[in-house]
């Protein structure tokens, strides 16, 4: 015995065939018929219900909450506007960041040493100077490494105090 068999079992003896010839009566009245004109007004007014729906999810407070990216150059744009970047100095980023073939290029603004004229391309060399000043905007936090201050033995990192021996004899001879 199929599956077939067994459903056609089981609506003649729960009286689904009595049921089912009650809705095709109506069907061959004419009840069940449509005309064009309801039909649109059933999917016009549909839309507008799915219209309103999209609205009200889309200017809830829900779509205020902070975006995460999913897009290294989402991120790079978004870091640009942060730093108060012009379109120019975004397009130099940009080139800099394709020199160095970076997947991310938002690692610009992590990576100071990326910034480093030398071995660059002709076109960046000549834009030698814009990218220090840029370079000193965006690093500007940051200690640059001297070599003649030694790291502290102890704490790797961390260096030792500076000499003040020499400024302050330079003050006396003045």
């Amino acid at each position: 015995m199929s599956w077939c068999d067994i459903a056609v079992v089981f609506a003649e003896r729960n009286g689904v065939d009595a049921l089912a010839s009650r809705m095709a009566d109506g069907f061959r009245s004419g009840h069940g018929r449509l005309d064009s004109g309801r039909l649109a007004a059933i999917l016009l007014s549909g839309a507008a219900v799915v219209l309103v729906v999209w609205l009200l999810s889309y200017f809830s407070d829900g779509r205020r909450r902070p975006v995460a990216y999913h897009s290294p150059w989402k991120l790079f744009l978004s870091l640009g506007k942060a730093h108060r970047l012009t379109s120019r100095e975004l397009w130099l980023l940009w080139r800099l960041a394709r020199w160095h073939e970076l997947e991310d290029p938002a690692r610009l603004f992590l990576e100071p040493e990326r910034f480093d004229c030398r071995g660059l391309s002709p076109w960046l060399t000549r834009r030698a100077a814009r990218l220090q000043s840029l370079r000193s905007r965006l690093f500007a936090g940051l200690a640059k490494p001297d070599s003649a201050v030694p790291a502290a033995s102890g704490v790797p990192g961390l260096p030792l105090a500076m000499p003040v021996a020499e400024p302050i004899a330079d003050l006396a001879r003045q």
